[in-house]
C-alpha cells in the first residue's frame, strides 16, 4: 500500500513525464511483490521514451533494443488489446521476442496505459510467482495502471495547454509588434463601438499620443459630430447584420491635408457566434490611390484625345470633297465646337489690307458682335505680340487668361455669357485660345479663336493637340484652295489674253479698214465746211463730222482695251494722288448730281504710306474713274465706298470696295469681257475691259470680288517703281507761219480716198503736192522731183510698204521729214518707228487741223536740221 501510495504522491508530484514513469518503476519494485517493472511510452505504438528498474545491468539491452526493435511481443500484444495481459514465461508467443531468454522463470504481467481509447504506453512488470492469485494485488496493479494512465493524459494535456499558452503568447506578441509597426489604423471596438484597442497609427490618425487614451471612447469623442455619426451608423448595420465591409474608400482631411483610406470592418463573433464588436482596418491609400486616379485621368485624356482626333479625321475626309467655301467652314467651324471643349468660335485668315483679316467661320457669335469684329482692325503682328506675352501651349496654340487681357490692349473680344467657378486651374469667362493656322514654313496665315468652356478647365498641351492637327489640315485644304484660286485665276487671265489678243488682231484689220473710210468722210466734210455753203448744207456736214469722230472714237477705244505694249514713256507717280484725282473728277456724279436726287454717297479714304509707281497718270485715272463710277452706279440707293491703299511685299495695292446691289459668279466672271454691261444701253461694255488692258500694260493685276447682296471689291496691284523713268518730252504746238517754206510735199498712199483726200488738204494750205499710189511709183516720182522735203506715206500698201519705203527714200536724202500715215492708231511700235527713220506719226481718221499742224512741225524739222547741216559745213571749214 504504501508503495502504491507513493505512486500516487509521484503522480501528483511530477510533472515530467522521463522522471515520473522512472520514479514509478523504482517505487513498484520497491513493494518487493514486482522483481521488475518497465514502463515503455509509444506515439502511434512507437516507442519514444523508456524507464526501467529491477533489471540490473540488463537495463542498458532494454533502452537500445526498444527502440531499435520495437514493443516486445507481449507488449505488441497488450497495446492491441488495449487490457491487462498475463504470460508465464516463456511462452510459445515469446519464441521471436528478443525479451525471451531474459524473462524465463517469471510471471510477465503487462497493462497497457490508455485513456479515452488513446494508449500512451506499456507497463510491464515481473514477479517470480503468480501474484494475481490473490484479488487484491490485481486490483491494486489496475489501479495504479489506471493512475498512471490518467496522469499521462493529464500530462499531455498540460504540455497542450502550455503549448497553447506558448503559441497564443508569441502571436500576442506578434500581434501587438506587428500593429505596432504597421502602417496601417488598426482599431477594436466592443459591441457598443466603443475604443477596446487601437494601434499607434490609430492613434495618430485620432490625434492621440497613446493608444491607451482611446479605450472606453467613441468616435464622437475625436471625430466631427456629422462625420462620427455616420461612421457609428455603418458600424451599427455591421454588428446588426454581421456583414463585413472591405475595402471602402474614405476621404480624410486632416491639418488642411487631403487622405484616402481604403477602410475594412469586420464584425468578431463568439464562440456562439454572436457579434461581440468588430475590427477596423483602415490603410492609407493616398499616394496610390492619387497615382490611380492619375492614371485614370491620363488614360481618360488619352480616349478623349484619340476620340478626337479620330472624330476630326473623318470630319476631314467627309468635308474635303465640298466645293463652296462658306458650306465648307460653316461644317468646319461647327466641327471643331462639337468635338473640342469649346462653345464659341471664331475662324479667320490675315489679309494686308484693312481690316488686316477675313473672318471665314464663327459659332456662338451673335451678329452684332460679329459685325463690329469684321470691320475691327487686327492684324497678324497683333496675334504675334499676343503669342509672345500670352502662356503657349502646344505647338502653335496660346492660352490668354483674364489675368493678362492687357495684352490684347485694344484687341475686339466678344466674351463668353457663361459664369464659371473660381479656382486654380478653373476656365475664366474672359479667357481666351488662340490656335494658329500656319503654312508650310511655320508663318501664321490666320487664327481659330476658342472661348466658352464646357469643362471649366483650362486648355493644356493635351486638350489642345487634337484641335492643332485639326487646325493644320485647315491651313492646308486653304493653302491649297488659294493655289487652286490663283491657278484658275491664271488660266482665266490666259484665256482672257487670248481672247484680247485675238481681238486685238481682228481689231486691227477692222480698224484700219474703218479709219480709211473715216478719213474720206471727215475729212471730206471739214475741207467741203471751209467753203461759204447755205447753213443747212453746213450743218448736215457738221453732224456728218461729229458722226465720224464718234465713229473713230469708238474705234480707238477697240484698240485701247486690245493694246498689250506700253506705248508712251511712264513717270514716277504716287497711286494716292491718282485716286484723289479720279474721286475730284467724279464729285458732281457722287456729291452734286446724287444729293439732287436724294442720294448720299460716302467716299472713305484710307490711304497708306506708299512708294512710287511707275505709269502713265492719264490712263491711270481712267481706270480708277471707271472703277469709282461703276461702284456709284452699283449702288442706287447711296452707299459707302472704302477706298484703301497699301503695300504688299514690293507691290502696291488700291482695294476700292462698295456697299451695293453686288455681282453674281457668273457676271463677276465675265466683268473684263469687251462689249459685256449690267447697265443696257447706257454702258459700252468696254470701261472694265480698258482698265484691264490699260493695268495689264503697266505690269500690274486686276482682279473683281463680289457677291449677290454684299458688295463689290476690285483690287489693282502694280509694281514698286525700281528707278525714276525719264520724263516724257512734251510736244510742242505751233500756231504761226512756217519760217522754212516746205517745197514741195509726196503724198503716198495705194487707196484713192485718203491719197486724195491729202493732197486736196495740203493744196489747200498751199503746199506744193505731187503724189504716187504706190511705193515704187513713189520712189521713180522722188528721183524725178529731188526737191520734195516731206513725205507722207502709207503703212500697209503692196509689194513695198510705208516701213521699206522709208529706208529707201532715207538712203536718198537723210534730211528728208517723213510722216508716217496709218489705220492701225497707237498699237505702233515706238522703237520700230525709230528705227525706220519716221519723224512723225498721224492716225486716221485725221481732221484737218491735225494735218495743218503736222506740215508746221515738219516746217520746223525741216529749219532745224538745215541748220544743223550749216553748223556742220562751217565745222569741217
Amino acid at each position: 500500500m504504501k508503495a502504491i501510495r507513493n505512486v500516487n504522491q509521484a503522480i501528483a508530484k511530477e510533472k515530467d513525464k522521463e522522471e515520473l514513469i522512472k520514479s514509478i518503476c523504482e517505487y513498484l519494485t520497491e513493494t518487493r511483490i514486482f522483481k521488475r517493472a518497465w514502463i515503455v511510452l509509444v506515439e502511434d505504438n512507437i516507442p519514444v521514451s523508456q524507464a526501467a528498474s529491477g533489471w540490473g545491468e540488463l537495463t542498458g539491452y532494454l533502452e537500445k533494443n526498444i527502440f531499435n526493435q520495437g514493443l516486445t511481443a507481449c507488449m505488441q500484444k497488450a497495446s492491441e488489446k488495449k487490457n491487462l495481459l498475463q504470460i508465464k514465461s516463456p511462452a510459445e508467443t515469446c519464441n521471436k521476442c528478443y525479451m525471451r531468454r531474459y524473462c524465463k522463470g517469471y510471471y510477465l504481467y503487462c497493462y497497457p496505459l490508455k485513456y479515452n481509447d488513446k494508449v500512451y504506453g506499456i507497463l510491464q512488470v515481473s514477479s517470480t510467482k503468480n501474484i494475481f492469485t490473490e484479488k487484491e494485488y490485481k486490483e491494486l496493479f489496475l489501479e495504479v495502471g489506471m493512475d498512471i494512465s490518467y496522469s499521462m493524459h493529464a500530462l499531455e494535456e498540460e504540455e497542450k495547454r502550455k503549448e497553447t499558452e506558448e503559441k497564443l503568447r508569441y502571436e500576442m506578441e506578434l500581434l501587438q509588434i506587428l500593429m505596432d509597426n504597421i502602417p496601417d489604423a488598426i482599431a477594436f471596438k466592443d459591441k457598443n463601438l466603443e475604443y477596446v484597442r487601437i494601434n499607434k497609427a490609430q492613434a495618430e490618425l485620432l490625434g492621440l499620443d497613446n493608444p491607451a487614451q482611446a479605450i472606453g471612447k467613441t468616435d464622437l469623442d475625436f471625430l466631427q459630430e456629422e462625420h462620427a455619426k455616420k461612421i457609428i451608423a455603418e458600424e451599427k448595420e455591421i454588428i446588426t447584420t454581421g456583414k463585413p465591409i472591405f475595402d471602402k474608400i474614405e476621404k480624410v482631411e486632416t491639418e488642411g491635408k487631403v487622405h484616402w483610406f481604403s477602410v475594412s470592418k469586420v464584425p468578431i463573433s463568439s464562440d456562439s457566434h454572436n457579434v461581440i464588436g468588430i475590427v477596423v482596418i483602415s490603410r492609407d491609400i493616398t499616394d496610390r490611390y492619387v497615382a490611380t486616379l492619375k492614371l485614370q485621368e491620363s488614360e481618360r485624356r488619352i480616349r478623349n484625345y484619340s476620340e478626337q482626333i479620330e472624330k476630326f479625321s473623318k470630319v476631314s475626309a467627309d468635308i474635303l470633297s465640298i466645293k463652296d467655301e462658306k458650306e465648307f467652314f460653316r461644317l468646319v467651324c461647327n466641327s471643331i465646337v462639337e468635338i473640342s471643349d469649346f462653345h464659341r468660335l471664331l475662324l479667320y485668315v490675315f489679309k494686308d489690307e484693312p481690316p488686316y483679316r477675313e473672318i471665314l467661320g464663327h459659332v456662338g457669335v451673335d451678329e452684332e458682335a460679329l459685325e463690329k469684329m469684321k470691320k475691327a482692325y487686327v492684324s497678324k503682328e497683333m496675334l504675334e505680340k499676343v503669342f509672345e506675352k500670352g502662356i503657349r501651349l502646344g505647338k502653335q496654340s496660346c492660352y490668354l487668361p483674364h489675368t493678362m487681357k492687357e495684352v490684347l490692349e485694344n484687341f475686339p473680344v466678344d466674351y463668353g455669357k457663361r459664369q464659371y467657378e473660381p479656382g486654380e486651374g478653373r476656365w475664366h469667362r474672359e479667357d481666351n485660345l488662340f490656335v494658329a493656322l500656319l503654312d508650310k514654313e511655320g508663318k501664321m496665315i490666320g487664327m481659330i479663336s476658342l472661348d466658352d468652356s464646357k469643362s471649366g478647365l483650362v486648355p493644356t498641351d493635351e486638350t489642345v493637340g487634337p484641335i492643332e492637327i485639326f487646325a493644320n489640315f485647315i491651313s492646308q485644304v486653304i493653302i491649297m484652295r488659294r493655289l487652286e484660286k490663283e491657278t484658275q485665276q491664271m488660266q482665266e487671265s490666259l484665256a482672257h489674253f487670248e481672247k484680247i489678243r485675238a481681238l486685238g488682231e481682228m481689231a486691227g484689220g477692222v480698224a484700219h479698214d474703218f479709219n480709211n473710210v473715216l478719213s474720206a468722210i471727215l475729212g471730206r466734210a471739214q475741207i467741203l465746211r471751209r467753203f461759204n455753203l447755205p447753213p443747212e448744207v453746213d450743218q448736215g456736214l457738221e453732224l456728218i463730222e461729229k458722226a465720224a469722230l464718234d465713229g473713230a472714237e469708238t474705234v480707238r477705244r477697240i484698240q485701247d482695251f486690245t493694246r498689250l505694249r506700253k506705248d508712251k514713256h511712264f513717270t514716277t507717280l504716287n497711286i494716292n494722288d491718282v485716286v484723289s484725282d479720279a474721286v475730284r473728277y467724279l464729285k458732281a456724279k457722287w456729291k452734286d448730281e446724287a444729293e439732287e436726287k436724294g442720294l448720299y454717297f460716302n467716299i472713305v479714304k484710307n490711304f497708306g504710306e506708299i512708294p512710287p509707281v511707275e505709269g502713265n497718270p492719264s490712263e491711270l485715272r481712267e481706270v480708277f474713274t471707271n472703277i469709282i463710277s461703276n461702284a456709284i452706279d452699283a449702288m442706287p440707293e447711296g452707299g459707302d465706298i472704302i477706298i484703301n491703299t497699301f503695300t504688299q511685299g514690293d507691290e502696291v495695292v488700291i482695294s476700292i470696295k462698295d456697299t451695293g446691289v453686288g455681282m453674281s459668279e457668273e457676271v463677276t466672271k465675265r466683268v473684263f469681257d469687251p462689249f459685256f454691261t449690267t447697265k443696257g444701253v447706257k454702258g459700252s461694255g468696254l470701261g472694265m475691259s480698258i482698265s484691264y488692258g490699260i493695268v495689264s500694260r503697266h505690269n500690274g493685276k486686276i482682279e473683281v470680288k463680289s457677291k449677290l447682296g454684299e458688295g463689290t471689291e476690285v483690287i489693282t496691284t502694280f509694281p514698286v517703281a525700281r528707278a525714276a523713268p525719264p520724263e516724257a518730252k512734251e510736244t510742242k504746238e505751233f500756231t504761226g507761219k512756217q519760217t522754212t517754206p516746205i517745197n514741195k510735199i509726196l503724198v503716198v498712199d495705194d487707196e484713192e480716198g485718203p491719197r486724195s483726200l491729202l493732197y486736196d488738204i495740203l493744196k489747200l494750205l498751199h503746199y506744193n503736192v505731187v503724189t504716187a499710189k504706190d511705193g515704187t511709183e513713189a520712189l521713180e516720182v522722188f528721183r524725178k522731183n529731188p526737191d520734195i522735203d516731206v513725205v507722207f506715206t502709207d503703212l500697209g500698201m503692196p509689194r513695198i510698204s510705208g516701213w521699206e519705203l522709208s529706208n529707201e527714200l532715207r538712203k536718198l536724202k537723210n534730211d528728208l521729214v517723213i510722216v508716217l500715215i496709218t489705220g492701225w492708231g497707237s498699237q505702233m511700235d515706238e522703237k520700230k518707228i525709230k528705227e525706220h527713220g519716221i519723224d512723225k506719226v498721224i492716225s486716221k481718221p485725221f481732221e484737218f487741223k491735225e494735218i495743218q499742224q503736222i506740215a508746221l512741225e515738219c516746217s520746223l524739222i525741216k529749219k532745224e536740221r538745215l541748220t544743223r547741216n550749216e553748223n556742220k559745213i562751217k565745222g569741217n571749214d
